[in-house]
Formats: C-alpha cells, sequence, structure tokens
C-alpha cells in the first residue's frame, strides 16, 4: 500500500513534486503484542526505499503536553539506525514541541537534538501564537545549517548511553556538530575531547551554535550545561590568529543546604532561613592563560551572598579555579525556582576584559504544614511526576476528572 501510495504521489496530476512522509499505523511497541515489522520502531528497514522521510517511534506526545522525557525517548528510537539517513531520506522522530509543554530550555535541546539528527523539522504548535523566545530557537541560522547540512548525516553517540552523553554529526566540510547533552535534573560540566569526535591536530576553533560566542581549544570540547539542556558547538581545525580561549564558567552549584550535602544529580532544595553553599567552578581549554578571573554570583532581593575563600591571579590552561560563595535565605522566601547567576570575568592580553554569564535554579521549598491534620496532597508541592501524563489532585492523571 504504502510503495503504490508513493507511486500515485509521484505522478499526481498537477506534476508538483511531492514529499512522502511515512507513518506506521502501528503507534509503539508498547501497545499491545504485535509483530515487529507492524511496529513503528520497525520502518527504517523498508521506508527509506519508498518514502522521502518516515517515523520512528510513536507520537512524542499529547496535544498540549508534551514532556522532555518522551522528547528523549523518541530522539533514542530514531537513533537506532543512522546508517539509513542521507541526502533526501531522513529518520523522522516527530514534531517539534514549542509551548507545548516543556520549558524554553527543553525545547532548545529538543530542537538541538533534532538538527543533529538531520530530522525533518516539522512544527505542532500554533506558530501565529508562539512567544519570541520560541521563534528565535526555530529560527536561529547556525542550528538550521546543521540540519541543513548537504551531507545529512544523522548524528551517532560518541561514548556511553548514561544521564550525560556526547553527540557527534560530521558535516560536509569536515567540521564537526558536537552535542554535550544533560538529561538529568541538575547542572553539569560536560566534556569530550576532539580527537574523541574524529578531529585531530593542535588547535580547535569552537563556535557556539546558540550563543554566536567563537573560542580557541587545545583539544577540550567542554560546557556547563542545564538541567535538560544541551551545548552545541561547530568544531573545527584553527588557524591564523589565536581566537580568546575557551574558557568554562560552570553554572552555580548548590553543594550543600543547612550543613548537609546535596548528592550529585538531585535538583537542590532549601527553605526559608537556609543557607546554602555555592560554587562555581571556572576552567581554562584554551591554548592560552588568562588574567584576573572573577566572579561575582547574584540571588534574589533579600538575599544574602557572601563569597568565600581567594582567587587566583592566572589562570593556565588546563587548570580549573573554584570560586565559593554562601548564600542565606530570608526567612520568608516564597516559594519558587529561585535564580543564581554568575558573572565571571577574565582579562585575555590584546583582547581586554571579557565576561559571560551562567544562571541555574535553586528551588525554594514552601513552608512546612502548621497543624495535627493536614492534607498533603493540598499542602504546595515542590514538583510532582507519573509515568504517564501529569499528577493532578483530586483529578485523573492529565486534568480530567475522576
Amino acid at each position: 500500500m504504502y510503495t503504490e501510495f508513493a507511486r500515485a504521489l509521484r505522478k499526481n496530476s498537477s506534476g508538483r513534486p511531492m514529499i512522502f512522509n511515512l507513518c506506521n499505523p502501528v503507534a509503539s511497541p508498547d501497545w499491545g503484542d504485535c509483530p515487529e515489522e507492524q511496529q513503528s520502531t520497525y520502518s527504517w528497514s523498508y521506508a527509506p526505499g519508498i518514502a522521502q522521510s518516515w517515523r520512528t517511534c510513536t507520537d512524542v506526545g499529547f496535544v498540549g503536553e508534551i514532556e522532555f522525557k518522551d522528547v528523549l525517548r523518541n530522539y533514542d528510537a530514531n537513533a537506532r539506525h543512522p546508517e539509513v539517513a542521507g541526502p533526501g531520506r531522513f529518520n523522522d522522530p516527530d514534531c517539534l514541541g514549542p509551548e507545548l509543554g516543556m520549558s524554553d530550555e527543553e525545547f532548545r535541546t529538543q530542537m538541538t537534538l533534532w538538527s543533529v539528527a538531520a530530522a525533518p523539522l516539522v512544527i505542532g504548535s500554533d506558530v501565529r501564537k508562539l512567544g519570541a523566545t520560541s521563534l528565535g530557537i526555530l529560527a536561529d541560522r547556525d542550528v538550521l545549517a546543521i540540519n541543513q547540512d548537504r551531507a545529512a548525516v544523522q548524528a551517532v553517540r560518541v561514548g556511553p548511553a548514561g544521564t550525560t552523553e556526547t553527540w557527534v554529526k560530521r558535516l560536509a566540510d569536515g567540521d564537526r556538530a558536537v552535542v554535550l547533552l544533560n538529561r538529568g535534573d541538575s547542572p553539569a560540566t560536560l566534556t569530550t575531547t576532539a580527537r574523541a569526535v574524529g578531529l585531530t591536530g593542535g588547535r580547535f576553533t569552537l563556535r557556539d551554535a546558540w550563543t554566536d560566542r567563537v573560542t580557541e581549544s587545545a583539544g577540550t570540547i567542554s560546557a556547563a550545561v542545564p538541567a535538560h539542556g544541551a551545548a552545541l558547538f561547530r568544531v573545527g581545525r584553527a588557524s591564523g590568529k589565536p581566537a580568546a580561549p575557551h574558557l568554562v564558567a560552570g553554572l552555580p552549584q548548590v553543594t550543600a543546604v543547612g550543613g548537609d550535602a546535596v548528592p550529585t544529580g538531585v535538583a537542590p532544595v532549601a527553605a526559608g532561613g537556609d543557607r546554602a553553599r555555592i560554587e562555581v567552578a571556572v576552567r581554562n581549554d584554551g591554548t592560552r592563560p588568562v588574567v584576573a578571573p572573577r566572579v561575582r554570583l547574584t540571588a534574589p532581593k533579600g538575599w544574602t551572598v557572601r563569597a568565600a575563600g581567594t582567587t587566583p591571579r592566572l589562570l593556565l590552561p588546563g587548570h580549573t579555579a573554584a570560586f565559593a560563595f554562601t548564600v542565606t535565605l530570608p526567612d520568608g522566601a516564597a516559594p519558587a525556582d529561585a535564580a543564581l547567576t554568575a558573572r565571571t570575568s577574565y582579562e585575555v592580553p590584546g583582547r581586554g576584559r571579557l565576561g559571560l554569564a551562567t544562571t541555574a535554579a535553586l528551588r525554594v521549598a514552601p513552608a512546612a504544614p502548621d497543624g495535627d491534620d493536614v492534607t498533603l496532597s493540598h499542602h504546595d508541592w515542590i514538583s510532582a511526576t507519573s509515568g504517564w501524563m501529569s499528577p493532578t489532585v483530586d483529578r485523573s492523571v492529565g486534568g480530567g476528572r475522576r
């Protein structure tokens, strides 16, 4: 049937060229005990000879409720057979979902992953209602250039699967598009090397596709990546006059709250009156030293921020400096995701003083319930997740009535 439909499209009465995107009617291997050849994840085996693109998994989410975990599920299913993708034929992990349930950071990650997958960029949202941030993500020229690269190579993972991963896409001019993906719930500094992504030499240019910042590295490719975030670099061999060193300013990391250490990979939570220790790691991955690195940490109004320790006068290539702060929350701190912003500045000989900023969130919990008889489900939640849509109070998952 698919073959006959494709033939009819090619011979349509208007004579216009048409693209055939094949969607397997059986949505998911999780929906019933159906033969493998009927599952949506099996389309890679026959669709390349019939269609220009083909769905590789179930729907990426529900109408108005696309969750990041399902975006990752679809991306992983799509990544299983990169060998069948190429010019004029593309694996399709389903539509992009700006403002349909994900945060801006999560949608930027989806756009990053779909771009290096050489995936069709089909928007599932009402574009007439999208905000400036979403439109900016969709229209970023450097990211679109990676998606539309004429080699049409699909990214593959370098190294093991896990909470943090590296994905690389070979580009037509020999450069590499490198993704540092953070699937976890807390920020992390992610690192790979030029050699690991297939490049050799002594100097490398790193162009951040999202910020347009261009730096030079001695071979390390790294970035501070927020929770559910992804860094995207276009990496190539450097030549000519050296660019500014690739300096990595870590996101503010909450290492302790109220004297208790925060476990790695756990989103930190504090309450009014708590004292938190914040650390910012600054690393020089460039080929030249930087002078007088400084970090200034800002917190919401009414919070107290005090620096702890000393600052170095010089940060050599391959070295890291840790900047520590003590942050005290006011007793009446309102429940919210409070922004902690680290502004890092440094001096590069011949280029003056440069800077960059990184921001991470510290979740402020509501005050503990008062009284002997408290319905905890009606107390303000810090967070809530379920395996199927979103949990709600006194309603079924997804918000339907009981």
